[in-house]
């Protein structure tokens, strides 16, 4: 588990989480995703609904830090709530959560990304690792509160600096890739700049809002209001490991490797 945080010279430190930030993360997470999340928002998953997710998010956090990394401003005054960053992430194949107890509204929501996820599964790129733990990291949420959205540091935004450290704690732990969805604009617009200047990185599958059934056969499309974007997509980054697993690279090799992704 990483201990480290950076500290960033605009006042903004990137940590792990760990408890004292609990609610913290709990209401800027909320404020995130129920204003800017086009899926939550349109099917109106209420604070309530939210909330019993948040948990679920706390208590993996709580046994493992490295699923929940915070974007801390430490300018701001002491009263104030510091968190305007979080990322969330998990191995792709931990099923240890229960889920049975949110609400239908998320739970659809839920299908919609397995949809996309699901094609790494008959990408013969990642056969070698399909249903093996501790290899593909699966990227969950990530986000900044909309006043701190513009900041950079030497040309990196929060969200970036955020994400960053939760791919390289996971690519010291051996991790062979990530995975994640995109579905706001601007992700959509990262995730395809990525695409084209990383040749480790690709689109596995797109998905539009208009045609995803939910249940299957219902006749029932939960998102068909979406038109833009029109749809969502699931991108992969390969970590350099991925392509040099025999060789025994000393720990200040790897980081070199992974700064240039």
């Amino acid at each position: 588990m990483s201990t480290n945080s950076i500290n960033y010279s605009d006042g903004i430190i990137v940590k792990n989480f760990s408890e004292e930030y609990t609610d913290n993360v709990i209401e800027s997470f909320t404020k995130i995703w129920i204003n800017s999340n086009f899926l939550y928002s349109t099917i109106k998953v209420t604070r309530e609904e939210f909330k019993t997710y948040c948990d679920i998010l706390i208590n993996r956090a709580k046994k493992d830090s490295n699923t929940c990394i915070i974007g801390i401003d430490s300018k701001l005054n002491e009263n104030e709530n510091r968190v305007v960053s979080v990322a969330f992430a998990k191995d792709l194949y931990d099923s240890s959560d229960d889920y049975s107890h949110l609400s239908d509204k998320i739970k659809t929501i839920f299908a919609y990304n397995d949809t996309m996820v699901n094609q790494i599964y008959s990408n013969p790129l990642f056969k070698r690792y399909i249903n093996k733990p501790n290899q593909i990291l699966y990227g969950l949420h990530a986000g900044t509160l909309d006043e701190h959205v513009g900041r950079e540091c030497d040309g990196e935004s929060i969200s970036t600096r955020v994400m960053n450290y939760s791919l390289g704690a996971y690519f010291q732990l051996g991790y062979k890739m990530f995975v994640g969805v995109s579905t706001h604009p601007e992700t959509i617009r990262r995730a395809k700049l990525q695409v084209q200047v990383n040749p480790a990185s690709l689109i596995l599958s797109t998905l539009p809002y208009s045609t995803f059934e939910y249940p299957p056969n219902s006749n029932n499309f939960p998102f068909k209001s979406i038109i833009d974007p029109y749809e969502a997509i699931c991108f992969v980054v390969c970590y350099p490991t991925m392509y040099n697993e025999d060789e025994d690279e000393d720990e200040e090799n790897k980081q070199t490797i992974f700064s240039k992704l």
